[in-house]
């Protein structure tokens, strides 16, 4: 409006041409166009919010009836709901009625009823009737049986060690050549276990080792072996202390037998300590190198007189030593020299040499350790020394008979520990003579 008024000012004075009237009327033709735009978008909002009252109304219309309905389905309902309180209440009167009927009958037999009747007649008990000591001392013996058994299957399938030669011979298909005893006494070295057995030749362990040469001996009396080879599976099963007993029993209880030691392994050569020696002498290495004489190496065991030619520790290049031209023309010479040649090998599960000795010699003893070697161990020792000779002979070790002898097997173990008396008297024995200690036998 302000714009129209002022160009009807402006056209009286300047006419309709003038530049000022034209600014105008494009001002004026400007708020008209925006004017025209603003009226548009009013009218589209309108309409949208008529199009929006519209939907909001037919979702009004849809509620409405479904209200209908619904007042129509709880008017239904409620119309059960009266008839279900109707009978109801007829039940509930019914019931009142019985009840009350019920309650006149049983005061009716309760005045005809007698005050008190006679169940059972009371007798003297002989004794408590509870606790039942005879029921819970039978149900406990019947328990703890059970309960015994069940352990002592479960004990039997945890032992994964040999407590018998029959267990031996049947898991591993070799026979036993005998069981040695754990020997007793008041110490506890290599040096001092060697010499109570050799000082003691009627005890069961020295019995136990000359049965497993006897045992030995007659197993091939076509070709008696010369040079028998000690082994076990593992170290600490006692096998040195085993060769130096067996070596100087053999030599003092027949002194015309000649018979040598030699300690084959090169890896530890622990035999200078099974016969209690401070200077080993000469080695089995230098022999075989050519640095000393057989007379230089070999020397003598003064208490039992058997012959000896000890090894160096830590010897390099054992198997290929062992596997030497050398070494076989050595065992021949001293199988010449000697009637029985007894080698100390090492482990076979912690080296291969133990399987290059058993090839070279004519019997090898495999040691196992009583209650202590396991048993997939052994059946795996013996396999591999299976593989390269025939000749295998198994001795049960460090038999402790006091424990043996309980479980019964009927075996080597048992007659030592059962005829005892049978044999001299030594520290070995399973009783604690004199209050002492017991000793061990000692392991390699």
């Amino acid at each position: 409006m302000e714009l129209t008024r002022k160009g009807a000012e402006l056209a009286s004075q300047l006419g309709d041409n003038h530049p000022k009237i034209q600014q105008i009327r494009s001002e004026l033709a400007a708020v008209r166009a925006r004017f025209l735009t603003e009226t548009q978008r009013i009218t589209l909002a309108v309409r949208a919010e008529l199009d929006a009252a519209k939907a909001e109304e037919e979702d009004l219309k849809e509620l409405v009836d479904k209200a209908s309905v619904v007042a129509g389905t709880a008017s239904q309902y409620e119309a059960e709901q009266k008839q279900l309180e109707r009978e109801a209440q007829s039940n509930r009167t019914l019931y009142e009625g019985f009840l009350n009927r019920f309650k006149e009958l049983r005061e009716q037999q309760d005045i005809q009823r007698a005050d008190a009747r006679i169940l059972a007649y009371a007798h003297p008990a002989g004794g408590p009737s509870s606790p039942n000591y005879r029921s819970g001392l039978m149900m406990a013996f019947i328990i703890g049986s059970m309960l015994g058994m069940a352990g002592a299957v479960a004990a039997e399938k945890l032992d994964r060690v040999f407590r018998s030669a029959a267990q031996v011979e049947e898991a591993v298909g070799v026979g036993v050549l005998g069981m040695v005893p754990e020997v007793r006494g008041a110490a506890s070295t290599r040096s001092n276990v060697v010499a109570h057995v050799l000082e003691n030749t009627t005890s069961p362990a020295a019995e136990s080792i000359r049965a497993v040469f006897t045992a030995i001996s007659l197993g091939s009396l076509d070709r008696p072996p010369r040079i028998v080879a000690v082994t076990s599976s593992t170290p600490s099963e006692g096998k040195t202390t085993f060769v130096a007993s067996l070596g100087g029993l053999l030599t003092k209880m027949n002194a015309s037998r000649r018979v040598l030691i030699v300690d084959l392994d090169l890896r530890q050569a622990r035999l200078s300590a099974a016969l209690g020696l401070k200077d080993r002498g000469g080695t089995i290495d230098e022999y075989l190198m050519g640095l000393k004489t057989l007379e230089e190496c070999t020397r003598r065991h003064e208490l039992s007189g058997v012959d000896y030619i000890c090894g160096r520790p830590n010897t390099p290049n054992a198997p290929e030593i062992l596997e030497s031209h050398a070494m076989k023309a050595a065992l021949g010479v001293f199988a010449e020299r000697y009637d029985l040649v007894i080698l100390d090998g090492p482990p076979v599960m912690a080296v291969s040499d133990a399987r290059i000795i058993s090839r070279l010699a004519d019997y090898t003893v495999f040691i196992v350790q009583w209650a202590k070697t396991p048993r997939e161990v052994v059946k795996t020792a013996v396999g591999a020394l299976l593989s390269v000779t025939n000749h295998v002979g198994i001795v049960i070790n460090r038999v402790n008979l006091a424990k043996h002898a309980r479980y019964g097997y009927g075996d080597h173990g048992d007659y030592y520990s059962r005829y005892r008396g049978y044999y001299g008297a030594g520290a070995d024995m399973p009783a604690n003579v004199g209050g002492r200690p017991p000793l061990k036998l000692a392991s390699k």
